[in-house]
């Protein structure tokens, strides 16, 4: 039987690396994009997205670019350790 501590923490893991490929994917078509484009293209929450986000900026894993007038403007890009995640 699997724990329902070690099912959050897949879709915990599962979120996150999608956040983290949806960055990259929206990059790879021109400028960085904000949360809000971010939660768009994934259909989920603004506040999801952005609490995922700051988890993978304190990893290293991605860095704000462009900051805006708040977190829902700022601009993401993967780093060299983001990009070797994928």
């Amino acid at each position: 039987m699997i724990a329902t501590t070690q099912i959050l923490r897949a879709d915990v893991r599962y979120t996150r690396e999608a956040v983290l490929k949806t960055i990259n994917d929206l990059n790879k078509k021109g400028n960085p994009y904000s949360v809000l484009v971010i939660s768009n293209t994934m259909q989920c929450g603004v506040a999801t997205v952005y609490r995922h986000i700051r988890a993978l900026e304190r990893h290293g894993y991605i860095k704000t670019i462009a900051p805006g007038d708040g977190y829902t403007t700022n601009r993401y890009e993967l780093t060299n350790a983001g990009v070797s995640k994928l």
